[in-house]
């Protein structure tokens, strides 16, 4: 889908109007599955896996979920997409950057927007809870 919207909004005159870049929520995405193997340490409290077994998720799941998105890409010829999710080493280098928050070392179109979405919703976050408390309603 992430895909097929960036198609369509290539032909906008003002691209990102309507939805995130495609590169900025699987930027987002793969943020949170990079940390998925310490969610279940997190539940029981146990300790975390060993480095190996860390490893071998990031090789088995993170590198594939990345992969197979530039593939998508050049299946429908998304070139903005290819561009914009970047060389592998620099794409998760803003992962890291990203964890750490250094908002000022971020190189890829998708980090870059990510970070300043981020701002924005940390910023409407609170209205929308207060809507929901003043209407007993949920959005």
């Amino acid at each position: 889908m992430m895909v097929l919207i960036e198609n369509i909004d290539s032909n906008n005159p003002n691209p990102s109007e309507t939805h995130p870049k495609a590169a900025t929520r699987i930027f987002q995405l793969l943020g949170h599955v990079g940390g998925m193997w310490s969610i279940g340490a997190s539940l029981n409290s146990d300790n975390l896996p060993d480095a190996e077994r860390i490893q071998m998720f990031a090789k088995e799941v993170i590198l594939p979920t990345y992969f197979d998105a530039v593939e998508m890409a050049k299946s429908a010829e998304a070139t903005n997409l290819i561009h914009d999710l970047g060389d592998p080493e620099i794409f998760f280098a803003d992962m890291a950057h990203a964890k750490l928050g250094h908002w000022d070392q971020l190189q890829t179109v998708g980090a870059k927007e990510w970070a300043a979405l981020k701002e924005a919703n940390e910023q409407i976050l609170p209205l929308v809870y207060k809507f929901q408390a003043e209407n007993k309603t949920s959005i």
